[in-house]
């Protein structure tokens, strides 16, 4: 009996252990679910309970490939946003904007290479739907944006980048590949980046983007953008990126999103170019998923 007991307890004593260190590992497990579940309601919660965001999508590269040497063309366009803000009475404000990587530099400055950056072409009310704030000068405003102003602002990471310890504004970027020249109008502070929310919200890093009038992309840079790489040279077409849209009621934005949708995709309800996203929505999704991760 003795040579039994004797066996016994070191083999119950490693089981006890196992099952401490499976059930502290569970609730570490679960406890970071968790947080990350509370981050997301938190990051959805930025885009506001009376926002909703349509966004252009880029098809897949056979879908590309289909076209041959024609330029792609896809997305929201000049005529949707024109549309959305005119025949649906319960939109408050609309924010386009147009994003379109390209190479910056400083005229004359041989000893700096350009290099990549996002430029954004937007209007004033950008500032405000990104929680964005000004370090230094001043943001893009209406008159920029009606008379095709060549300003622009910076981040204020590429504002160190390009200036070092020397003040910016009123000074000039370049852009090499088009050979456009920006005046510098205002610095950004700093900003956290957004993570990935959806196909609809992709992550942003608003430490890579230029801001410009949204006319002045149009008219020194075009609707089409040319990408040349190791295979060969690709041209898309689009005149949008995102819209905005904000609604002054929240009981106003799931009939409000709904009649977006109706407008953007008509019959073709297969359209993949195109995407909605509403954050009530995702909001409302995400505060189950805490609510259930916290009552286990």
């Amino acid at each position: 009996m003795c040579a039994i007991v004797r066996t016994a307890l070191p083999i119950c004593f490693v089981l006890l252990v196992m099952g401490s260190t499976i059930g502290f590992a569970q609730d570490d497990e679960l406890q970071e679910k968790i947080e990350e579940a509370r981050d997301r309601v938190a990051e959805i919660g930025e885009l506001g309970a009376k926002t909703i965001v349509v966004r252009s999508l880029r098809p897949a590269e056979s879908d590309e490939a289909d076209r041959g040497s024609e330029p792609l063309s896809y997305g929201l366009s000049r005529a949707n946003l024109t549309r959305l803000s005119r025949t649906i009475p319960t939109i408050d404000s609309a924010v386009p904007c147009r994003e379109l990587v390209a190479q910056i530099g400083l005229p004359g400055a041989r000893d700096q290479k350009p290099y990549d950056v996002k430029f954004v072409g937007c209007i004033s009310g950008y500032l405000e739907e990104h929680q964005l704030e000004i370090s230094r000068g001043r943001f893009l405003n209406n008159e920029d944006v009606k008379a095709k102003q060549n300003v622009c602002v910076l981040s204020a990471e590429i504002a160190e980048e390009l200036f070092r310890f020397k003040d910016p504004i009123g000074r000039t970027v370049f852009l090499p590949e088009s050979r456009i020249h920006l005046k510098v109008v205002g610095v950004l502070e700093p900003r956290e980046a957004k993570p990935e929310l959806g196909e609809a919200l992709p992550a942003k890093r608003f430490s890579q983007e230029i801001c410009l009038p949204i006319t002045t992309m149009r008219s020194r840079l075009g609707d089409t953008q040319i990408t040349k790489t190791d295979e060969g040279v690709t041209a898309t077409q689009f005149e949008l990126t995102q819209i905005t849209l904000r609604v002054s009621d929240a009981g106003d934005v799931e009939p409000t999103a709904e009649l977006v949708k109706a407008i953007l995709f008509g019959d073709d309800a297969e359209r993949d170019d195109i995407a909605v996203a509403v954050p009530l929505q995702m909001l409302a999704k995400a505060k189950e998923t805490l609510a259930e991760l916290e009552g286990r």
